[in-house]
This record gives C-alpha cells, structure tokens and sequence, in this order.
C-alpha cells in the first residue's frame, strides 16, 4: 500500500553510485559531450544508462570531485521494475546519496498510484517530500486525492509517516487525520488495521479497531478490540503462526460482556460469552521417520463456547452459523504401501441446547486398514478394516465399541475383460462395553455373508463425443449371524439383507476429454422383507453446456412412497450474468423436514455498474432465512458497495434457542489501493415479532 513513496528508495538504491568504480558502469549519451576541469557537460537528448535503470533529460552536469550530477529539463527515470519519475530538475549525490528534485512526479504502474510534490528531498536514510497530492485516479481531474503537507519515508523500516493529510472527492474536503503511517513493500508491518463500524437501533453505535503485531517472520498477533454502545464490549485475539514447511496454525480466544439492560432485556443465557478456536494441519509429522512411501497429516479444528453469540459477535468467521451443531475435530491418520491408521475425536456442542452434558461425543475413533492385497494367488484378493469408538458424555450411556471387517474375494475376467465377476465372503464383528453399566448388558455381533458381483466397463469413441458405461449386479447372500446382549440406538451394526443390487452410470466427453454429461442409477431389491421389497432408489444426473450447469440427486423410498431426499442446482456464469439456484429437500424418519431454496443472482453485463442479489428461503415455514439486494460501482481507482440485508440469528436464551431478525443497510468504500471503509446500519427483533 501506498508504494509511491518507494520512488525515493529507487532514486537512492537504484540511481546512486557511492564508489568511483561504480561509476565507471554509467553510460552518457549525448547529442554533445564536454569536459572542463571537474565537470562534463552533456547537452541534448541525454540519456544516462546503468543496469538498474533509464535516466534522460535535456541538459546533464557531473563533477567528478563531489560526486554531484544534475539534471535539467524533461527529466525522466524508468526502473527496472517499471516505476517512472519526471521532474525538471534533480540533483544527486552518488556519494551520500542525498537529492533533490523540483518539481517531482512519481508513477507506479503495477498499483497505478501517483504522486506530485512541489519538491522532493532525501538523505541516506530519511526522505521528504512537501505539499504532495497522491491517488491512483487521473492525473488531470481525479475522482479523489490526498493532499498532504508533510510526508518522509524512513528507508531501513520502509515506513511511510504522513502529517495533515486530507482526503478530497474531487475539489470537496471529505477527511482529515493529522497523522498516520504505512509501509511501502509487501512485508509484514505492526500497527492498526482497517476499522470497521456502524449503527444498530438495539445496539447502539458499533465500533472496532484491530491492533496487528509482527511476532517474528512465522508469526503474528492481532488484537480486535469492539464496542456496542448499548450493548457491552469484547475482546477477540487471534494469534497465527508457521511452524514448518508443511504445517500452519491459528489460535483464537474471545469474550464479550453484555450490558445488563441488553442481557436482561432479551433473556439471555449467559452475560458473559467466551470461546476458542484451534486452527492447525500438518502434513507431514512423522512420515519422514517411516521411510520414502510414508505419508501422514494431523488436522485439528477445535471450536469450544459457552453459546452461539460468541460466533455471531465475530466481525468475519467462517463458521457463522450455518448449523446449530459445532463440531470440534482432531483426525490423524500415517499410511505406507498397504498400511494405514488413523486416530479420531469429535466434539458436538449443540447450540440449541442449554446444556451439552447429555451430548453424545466420539471420543477417540481408531482405526487400522489393510488395503486390499492378494493371497495365494493373483486372483484372491482380501482386506482388514479394525476399528474402536469410545461414544462418551457427562450424563447418560457411555458406550466402548469395537468392530472388525475381513472380506476375503475370488476374482474373474470373462470374454477378453469384457465381463468382471467375483464371489466374496464378508465377515464382520463388533462388541459393546457399557462403561457405567445403566442395567444394560454388554453386546456381541457377528455376521457373515456371501457376494457375488457381475460386471462391466465399455468405452466407445464416436466421432463428436466419448461414451463410457458401468454397469455392476451385487447378489447379497447373509449366512450366519449371532446378537447376544444390548445396543442403543447410535450403534449401528453391519447388517446386511438378502438382496439384489443393480448399478448404471454412464459418462460423456466431448474429444478434449471433458465430462458433459453424467447419470448414475441404483436400485436395490430385498428378497425377505415382506412389506418393501425395494431400496431407496438413487439417481444422479449432471448435464454441463455453454456456460451453464443443470445438476439432480434424488432418493426416492419406496417404504414411505415419498422422495426422501432431492437436491437440484442450476447454474449459469454467462459473459452478462451470474446465477445460480439451489433447492434442497429431506423428509427423514423421526427427523423434521427441510426444504430451502437458496438463489444468488449478479449482472456482469455493465462496465462500472453491477447488481447482485440473494436469498435463502424456508419453503416449509414460509419465511426467509436471509436475503440481500445491493448495487456495486466500480472504477480503476475506487469503487463502493452498498447493500440491504435481512437475516435471521440464532441467540441462546435461558429458556433455550431463540431466533433474532438483523435488516441492515451496509456500505463499503474502497480506494484503490489504499483500501477503504465499512459501514453499516442495522435493525434487530425476535422473530415472533415479524411474524
């Protein structure tokens, strides 16, 4: 940001020669040069060149005894790296690397910023530049500029300070801070970033300031202080480190303390919401130890909070609030050739409760594989998958679960491959411990069954297009089965039915080798069920052309006589606009039904003028969960967004999760590239108000 004081470090670091052998590398040329005494004159069309740079002007003075030259007259200077300065008149000192330039110009193509001083004046390690005006907009007329009277560049830190500076759209004086500072490179500086604010009528005035602190070149620290007038204040610190080539993290703790008045009137749970969040992935722990094939990652991705506003109250989170259950994870998993283990652990905290102590948790998952690798002979194939849950919570059933599958598979090709087949036997075993007893009697499970798999795979190339089909006939056969003991309900056993499964999919691709269109099918049929004989039914059908996209998956069940589950997206991302639409429906047992639509819509077609809308629809209940409509401007050199938005919060209240309605009017000003402001104004109600 604000790379157009950088210029100063180019005519220092770039232009300037402190040794005599250095400046034997300068090249003069010149319509005439002359030597007399100390000096060379070198008049007409002069061009200076060195590595680093282009220098021209109409007149040049050197002496060689001070090491002083002076430029006269149309002066222009390209860096390598393409930024320009024009000025009349410069003078520099090759030897303490002093200058001064009269007027000064100063252009960077890559941000597209100028800046234009009456005089610019620099020693080795300060330099100054007096009565500036700076944009990135026209030169002749900008649509908005800084005007400054003071402004130097210290070149070791590569900050820029700027004092009594004012911010014009166009000739009218719109801001004034006497100082404030920035850097001129793309490193890592400390100091305050961007603050955001606004109104909220229940709320009150909403204002935030963050503080980023360099820690050192793999990490750093940012403060994020807030204030809402009439509601409390808080606090949120992110700390966001590298500690390897392959590994990252973020560690993030807040709170917030609620205003009595604002806590009592809504009812809340808690006055006080705290939380933290634990953002880590490595990639390689402890591979390099097991040899070359050896690879591993650790993922973690914790979340703990007492309630649902310490996410809400977050100026940007990723995991605001998209389902009323958060969800803490460790997974670890180290695999080599045929080999792999993993370690899990979950932890659900779910907001609509007052209290989790009755949620059940996985804590910690195991589990080893060995991929499937042949016996005796090529065509006898088996695997192993092992695996233990300890299912726990604070108050209720806790559950110790361990499982074993071993499948052992003969393999056939039929007709020059045109035709797979394989008999496979499946044997499976799992027992329960109940760790606090409860009256429940620990549980054993065993089953075995037969399989037997019919299959095929063609290709065909036509003349426009490729045509590939799946086709797999599954015939289940159970064979014994044993159950002594207790199961609760989450246990799920591996059980399997007499049946008949049936796969279709096929794929086209035009002949650059992408996929246009795709259609899957299964069914299954179950030979002992008296009263459903047949599965769900699944089909999945994908069909892309031009710029659009029109995509379904349905579960249809047969048992309830109802689409259990279907999802329908259409996309289109043409030259002139961008929608696309989402429709989502489930209808499980003992699960309540949803049914959404969520539609993002924007123009594309205007060069400067762009409008966006978007909403998610209960389709159920009839109301929107959220929707926005807005209009962007933009222009090379800034831009703004104003948007209105409706939404629905959750809130945890002491009698349990209650929904919040935000309408808001939001506007963003951006200067490019200074960046720029957010503002918003924002109404709150319950929800049973609206309605």
């Amino acid at each position: 940001m604000f790379k157009f004081l950088a210029s100063l470090i180019l005519i220092s670091s770039l232009l300037l020669a402190s040794k005599t052998k250095e400046s034997s590398k300068y090249q003069i040329f010149a319509k005439s040069v002359e030597a007399e005494g100390d000096y060379i004159y070198a008049l007409g069309d002069v061009v200076v060149y060195n590595e680093n740079y282009v220098l021209s002007a109409d007149r040049v003075v050197y002496n060689k005894k001070t090491k002083e030259i002076e430029l006269f007259g149309n002066v222009h200077i390209l860096g390598l790296d393409h930024k320009v300065i024009n000025s009349k008149y410069i003078k520099l000192n090759l030897e303490n690397k002093s200058l001064v330039s009269s007027p000064f110009f100063f252009f960077d193509p890559e941000t597209k910023v100028w800046i234009e001083s009456f005089e610019a004046t620099g020693s080795k390690k300060r330099y100054l530049t007096n009565h500036a005006i700076v944009s990135s907009c026209d030169v002749k007329d900008p649509d908005w500029k800084i005007v400054f009277k003071e402004g130097y560049l210290d070149k070791d830190t590569k900050m820029v300070t700027v004092k009594h500076a004012t911010l014009y759209a166009g000739s009218v004086p719109v801001f004034y801070l006497p100082y404030f500072k920035f850097p001129t490179d793309k490193s890592r500086h400390s100091g305050l970033l961007r603050p955001s604010g606004g109104y909220e009528k229940e709320e009150g005035i909403y204002f935030r300031e963050p503080l980023y602190i360099v820690l050192s070149k793999s990490s750093d620290l940012e403060i994020d202080p807030q204030i809402r007038t009439l509601r409390g204040k808080g606090i949120y610190i992110t700390y966001r480190f590298v500690d390897s080539l392959y590994s990252k993290g973020l560690i993030r703790a807040g709170t917030f303390k609620e205003k009595y008045d604002y806590y009592q009137k809504y009812n809340l749970k808690n006055k006080v919401h705290n939380g933290f969040e634990i953002d880590y992935e490595s990639r390689k722990l402890f591979s390099s130890k097991f040899g070359k094939n050896a690879r591993d990652a650790l993922l973690v991705d914790i979340t703990y909070l007492n309630d649902i506003d310490y996410l809400n109250l977050q100026e940007s989170n990723k995991k605001k609030i998209f389902n009323k259950l958060v969800t803490s994870k460790i997974n670890y998993f180290i695999e080599k050739d045929d080999d792999y283990f993993g370690a899990y652990a979950k932890y659900f905290i779910d907001t609509d409760k007052v209290s989790n102590k009755d949620t059940l948790q996985i804590l910690p998952s195991l589990q080893y594989h060995k991929s499937v690798q042949p016996i005796f002979m090529k065509n006898l194939l088996y695997s192993i998958d092992l695996k233990g849950k300890n299912w726990y919570r604070e108050e209720g059933v806790k559950v110790r679960q361990y499982e074993a599958a071993a499948p052992l598979s003969l393999y056939f090709s039929l007709y020059d491959d045109y035709l797979n087949f394989s008999i496979s036997e499946n044997l499976y075993f799992t027992y329960v411990d109940y760790v606090n007893g409860n009256n429940f009697k620990n549980g054993s499970y065993f089953s075995n069954y037969h399989k037997f798999s019919l299959s095929s795979d063609l290709l065909k190339k036509n003349k426009s297009f490729i045509h590939n089909i799946n086709l797999n006939l599954d015939f289940i056969v159970p064979s014994a089965e044993n159950k002594k003991g207790d199961f609760q309900d989450f246990i799920a056993l591996n059980k399997e039915k007499k049946s008949l499964n049936f796969g279709f999919s096929q794929y086209f691709y035009n002949l650059k080798g992408e996929n246009f269109f795709l259609h899957r099918i299964t069914q299954s049929y179950y030979f002992d069920d008296e009263l459903y004989k047949y599965g769900d039914l699944e089909n999945e059908i994908r069909y892309r052309f031009l710029n659009g996209e029109i995509y379904n998956q349905t579960f249809y069940s047969y048992e309830r006589d109802k689409i259990r589950k279907s999802q329908t997206t259409f996309l289109w991302d043409g030259k002139d606009y961008y929608f696309k639409i989402i429709h989502n429906y489930e209808n499980f047992k003992d699960r309540e039904t949803s049914n959404y639509l969520i539609g993002k819509f924007n123009t594309k077609f205007y060069r400067k003028y762009n409008f966006f809308a978007g909403i998610d629809y209960d389709m159920d209940n009839n109301f929107a969960k959220g929707w926005k409509i807005g209009w962007i401007f933009k222009k090379k050199c800034w831009n703004y967004k104003i948007t209105y938005r409706e939404s629905v919060t959750p809130s945890l209240t002491s009698e349990g999760t209650e929904s919040i309605t935000k309408r808001g009017i939001f506007l963003t000003l951006n200067l490019v590239p200074l960046g720029g402001i957010h503002y918003e104004f924002t109404k709150s109600s319950n929800l049973s108000e609206d309605k």
